[in-house]
């Protein structure tokens, strides 16, 4: 594991970093037997099961509402490869109280702009990440009226 750990990631590329770094991290736990679990997963939910996606692209309210994922994608914030709308409801999921500075994010997203896409999603893709998306956000908006209510 400390090989991993070791790499020089600032000097990789995306896929690099992915190969080496986050599926190697699996290896060499895996190696260690330290047992490896999802920490969300959207597989037993209807849609997922005719429709596979990113969840990280389609249910990331959920994920950073829950707090099994706190952190967002910058690729989806940054890139939207899949056109989904509605991103700035980012900056609601961040409670005053947490400390956070949405600016910050602002900050970041702003001194690396967008990278050249490598997938180029067909109108079928966009429309599903779309549809998925808008699932993630009706559901965000009741629990907000929900816990508002409480």
């Amino acid at each position: 594991m400390q090989r991993v750990l070791h790499l020089p990631f600032q000097d990789m590329s995306r896929d690099e970093i992915i190969w080496h770094g986050e599926l190697g991290l699996s290896v060499a736990l895996k190696a260690a037997n330290i047992p490896l679990h999802a920490v969300w997963s959207d597989l037993n939910a209807p849609a997922a099961r005719f429709f596979p996606a990113n969840p990280m692209h389609t249910h990331w309210r959920e994920m950073v509402q829950t707090g099994a994922v706190p952190f967002l994608k910058q690729e989806v914030l940054r890139d939207n490869p899949f056109h989904v709308p509605h991103l700035a409801d980012w900056r609601a999921l961040i409670a005053a109280e947490s400390g956070f500075n949405p600016e910050w994010i602002d900050t970041y997203l702003t001194q690396h702009p967008a990278r050249p896409l490598n997938i180029h999603p067909t109108w079928k893709g966009r429309a599903l990440y779309g549809f998925l998306n808008q699932l993630d956000r009706l559901k965000w908006r009741k629990d907000r009226r929900r816990d508002a209510a409480r």
